[in-house]
């Protein structure tokens, strides 16, 4: 999907799900604060059924994973529609991103 596709289909989305989510893609971390603070669901999926937290992972944004945990996100919370692909799993073995996996763990996440 296009950056401009999933902008529009953001615009579409409760307002501080949509800041959150932006953030999130953006590595804007005072923005995610803000969201979060203003009641955004840190479990919402995107339009290709992503979490922030995975998308967070995706980028190897540890700051961003360790926002989304601390903020209450689900550490085994699939992508929707492949319960295989957790958090962890695509940390550690999609990835071979060892600080966030260890994070997740220590978060509760499971493979």
């Amino acid at each position: 999907m296009k950056f401009s596709q999933l902008v529009k289909w953001l615009d579409k989305r409760n307002t501080e799900d949509k800041i959150l989510l932006r953030a999130v893609f953006g590595s804007d971390y005072q923005t995610l604060q803000s969201a979060i603070a203003k009641g955004a669901d840190v479990n919402t999926y995107d339009r290709i059924g992503l979490t922030p937290l995975l998308v967070a992972i995706y980028r190897g944004d540890i700051k961003a994973v360790e926002l989304l945990l601390a903020a209450g996100a689900d550490p085994n919370r699939p992508a929707r529609g492949d319960p295989s692909a957790t958090p962890l799993w695509h940390a550690a073995e999609d990835f071979g991103l060892v600080e966030i996996a260890d994070l997740l763990r220590r978060a509760g996440g499971k493979a």
